[in-house]
C-alpha cells in the first residue's frame, strides 16, 4: 500500500503556494510509493480544476474562522483510511494546525513556507511561530534567502530547515505564439506586449507597472499592457489605469488557466513586486523564453542575474522601469539574448523534477527517523 502524504492547505486560491502544492500532489500520484490527499482547512478555490483533471482527492473542511476546531473531527479518520505517515504543509496557517495534528497522531510534518520573512515577521514571537518551529520535523524554505533569515531571526536551528527551490515544468511553457488568443484578446499583431502575471495584492505594486505604462505610452502608443490575474485591489488597479488616462492601452485578464499560452503572446515579462519569498512567474516568464524586468529584491536574486538573464530596477522606480521597458522592447538582440539565457537558467536549476527529486529525498529522511 502506498505512503500517505496529507498536503495540508487553507484553501485553493490561484495563488503561487496553491499552485505549487497542487503541482506536488499530482507529482506524487505518480510514483510507486506516495499517494496524496489534500486537505483544505477554509474553502476550495480555482484550482480544483487541476486536482479534478489529474484524479488528486481532496477535501475541504470548511472552516470559517480560527476557532472552528470541530471542523477537524474527521481528521483523524482520514489519516486511518489513507495510511497518511506523513503530513506536508504549506503556508503558516495550515503549519500551525499540522504542528497540532502532527502531535496528536504521532506522524511527522513538514512545514513548507512560501512566504517572505516580511510576512512572516507578523507572526514571530506567536504561538503560532512557536508551534512551527517547534513541532516540524522539517522546514522547507523557498530560498536561501528567506532560510538565512529565518534562522537569524527565529532561532530555528539550521539542521531543521533547508532550502528547495520551487520547479515547474518547463515543456508547458515551450508553446508557439497563440495568435488567435492575441487576436481575440483584440491586441493587433504588430503591438509590443508587455505582460504582468501578478495577484492584486498590495506588495505586488501594480502601481508601479501603472506609472510605468504612462511613461511609455506619452511616447510609444504602440504598447499593450496585459494584467494577468485577480484579486483584493482589481478594482482600484483598474480605477487607478482610468484615471491615468491609460485604460485603451490595458487589458485586465482576469484568472487564467492557459498562462502558457498567455505567456506565448508576451513580449516582456515583468516582476514589480516590493517582496517576495521566491516568485514562481519569474520562472514562468524564463521557461516561455521571455525577456524578464523585475524588482531588485532579494527574492530574485538567486534567479536573476542582472544583465545576463533579467534586467533589475530599484522597487518603487517607475521611470527606470520604463525606460528599461523600452531598451529591451527596442533592443530585439538583447530581448532574445535575455529569453535564450534564461530557459537555460531555469532549465538547468528551476525544474519540476529536480524540485520533486529534493522533495521525495526529503520525505524518505523523515520518514525512516519516524518508523
Amino acid at each position: 500500500m502506498k505512503i500517505g502524504v496529507l498536503i495540508l492547505l487553507d484553501t485553493l486560491d490561484l495563488g503561487g503556494a496553491e499552485n505549487l502544492a497542487a503541482n506536488i500532489a499530482i507529482n506524487l500520484e505518480k510514483t510507486n510509493i506516495y499517494h496524496p490527499l489534500i486537505c483544505l482547512t477554509r474553502t476550495g478555490g480555482e484550482l480544483e480544476y487541476k486536482l479534478n483533471e489529474n484524479n488528486i482527492k481532496y477535501v475541504i473542511l470548511g472552516r470559517l474562522h480560527r476557532y472552528e476546531l470541530h471542523k477537524f473531527y474527521g481528521i483523524k479518520k482520514i489519516i486511518e483510511e489513507e495510511n497518511i505517515k506523513l503530513i506536508h504543509a504549506h503556508n503558516p496557517g495550515s503549519n500551525f494546525w499540522a504542528g497540532i495534528m502532527g502531535k496528536l497522531f504521532g506522524i511527522p510534518v513538514i512545514s513548507h513556507l512560501h512566504t517572505h520573512p516580511e510576512e512572516l515577521g507578523r507572526i514571530g514571537g506567536s504561538i503560532i511561530s512557536k508551534i512551527i518551529r517547534t513541532m516540524s520535523a522539517k522546514i522547507i524554505c523557498i530560498s536561501e534567502f528567506v532560510r538565512q533569515e529565518l534562522i537569524r531571526e527565529q532561532g530555528i536551528n539550521p539542521s531543521k530547515i533547508v532550502t528547495i527551490h520551487n520547479g515547474i515544468k518547463i515543456k508547458d511553457y515551450e508553446v508557439k505564439p497563440n495568435l488567435d488568443l492575441k487576436a481575440k484578446l483584440g491586441i493587433n499583431s504588430d503591438t509590443t506586449v508587455v505582460g504582468i502575471v501578478a495577484a492584486f495584492r498590495e506588495e505586488k505594486n501594480h502601481e508601479m507597472f501603472l506609472l510605468a505604462a504612462r511613461e511609455i505610452l506619452d511616447r510609444n502608443p504602440n504598447v499593450t499592457f496585459l494584467l494577468v490575474g485577480d484579486g483584493v485591489l482589481r478594482g482600484q488597479v483598474e480605477r487607478r489605469a482610468l484615471n491615468l488616462g491609460i485604460m485603451n492601452n490595458c487589458i485586465f485578464t482576469g484568472l487564467r488557466k492557459d498562462i502558457p499560452d498567455i505567456l506565448s503572446i508576451i513580449d516582456i515579462g515583468i516582476l514589480c513586486s516590493l517582496y517576495e519569498g521566491m516568485p514562481l512567474v519569474v520562472l514562468e516568464y524564463m521557461a516561455a523564453s521571455k525577456p524578464v524586468i523585475s524588482s531588485d529584491i532579494q527574492g530574485v536574486h538567486e534567479i536573476i542575474e542582472d544583465g545576463k538573464n533579467g534586467l533589475l530596477v530599484p522597487p518603487g522606480d517607475f521611470n527606470t522601469l520604463a525606460a528599461t521597458i523600452e531598451r529591451v522592447s527596442e533592443n530585439k538582440t538583447l530581448a532574445c539574448s535575455l529569453g535564450k539565457n534564461g530557459f537555460k537558467t531555469v532549465s538547468e536549476k528551476f525544474s519540476e523534477e529536480s524540485m520533486m527529486n529534493k522533495i521525495e529525498s526529503l520525505y524518505e529522511e523523515v520518514l525512516s527517523k519516524h518508523i
